[in-house]
Formats: structure tokens, sequence, C-alpha cells
């Protein structure tokens, strides 16, 4: 068990995102894309397996990478309408887009290191060091989550855009170059 003072430590402290190595990105914006992803990851598969971790990360980035949206990762989580974002998880993308930090509350020793295995899940998937196992995909949801907060079971969009994968319980869909 630890000590109430390491306990309290952990309460409220920022953890600078690792950085990754892009060729012609600059450290700063490396950061700042690896920070985003991280506080993405965290708002919308924190507490999953690993796969749907990276499966959220890859959807992310490819949505950066498709003409439709946002140039960057940041500019991605921060588009309007594009994520459920509560007032204070849109300040800490702001932040984390601006600082290159991400500051998070934590206050269990398991958020600690949820938190250090996304900011490695980000760098890998940044740096291309991974495969895309939603292929392509640029648009997600979970089933369950939506029932759970009283929506349709499946949104609108996701009749029109094709599956590309079911991981865990997301289910991933692409939005074609036109």
């Amino acid at each position: 068990m630890l000590k109430k003072t390491r306990m309290a430590a952990l309460m409220a402290f920022t953890l600078p995102a690792v950085p990754a190595v892009a060729s012609g990105v600059s450290d700063a914006a490396q950061r700042a894309s690896s920070a985003c992803l991280v506080a993405a990851a965290w708002n919308e598969a924190r507490g999953r397996p690993t796969e749907e971790v990276v499966a959220v990360m890859h959807a992310v980035v490819n949505r950066s990478n498709h003409p439709a949206f946002e140039s960057t990762v940041c500019g991605v989580v921060l588009e309007k309408g594009q994520f459920h974002m509560s007032p204070d998880f849109r300040r800490l993308v702001v932040e984390a887009k601006r600082t290159g930090h991400v500051r998070l509350k934590l206050s269990r020793p398991a958020d600690v290191s949820t938190y250090e295995r996304m900011s490695v899940l980000a760098d890998i998937v940044l740096d291309g060091n991974s495969a895309d196992p939603t292929h392509g995909a640029t648009h997600f949801y979970t089933p369950k989550l939506r029932a759970h907060m009283r929506l349709p079971k499946a949104p609108t969009w996701a009749k029109r855009l094709p599956l590309t994968a079911v991981i865990g319980e997301f289910r991933f869909h692409k939005l074609k170059v036109l």
C-alpha cells in the first residue's frame, strides 16, 4: 500500500508526453500530437484492452490524414462535434496542444500506469510502428456506451459509412475520399 504522501502526490500532477521522433515534424509538434492523442484515448478508451486503445488512436490519426478533417491530431480532437467532450476535457486538449503535455488528475496508481501505457502507445502509433487494425477507419463508436447514454444503438453516419473493423466493443467505419 502506498504511503499517504505518495498517494497525495499522485492526485494531481503533470505528466509530459513521451516525445516521439517523426521525420519532418518538429519536436514540439510531435509532443503536442502525442499529448492530444493520449487525451483522446484517455477520454474514449481508458480502461479498455491495448488493442482497443491502439485502434482508437489509429482512427484519430486516420482522420488527421483525411482531407475532410483537420490536418493535425490536435485539430481532429478539438473539431466541434467529433468527440463527446466535457468542457474540462476540452480545456485539457487545448492545453495539450499548446504545451505538449497532458495535465490529468490521477487519483489512483492504476491511472498512472494507464497514462504511461497510453503515452507509449501514442508514440508507437504516431511513429508508424503499428499496423492499423481499423483498416483506415475515420469513425468509431461503441453500441454499449450509446445504450448506456440512452442513444440509438448506432449513430446515423454508421449506416452510410462502410464498417472496416470490429475490435472489442468498438465498431470502426471509414469515410471514403471523394
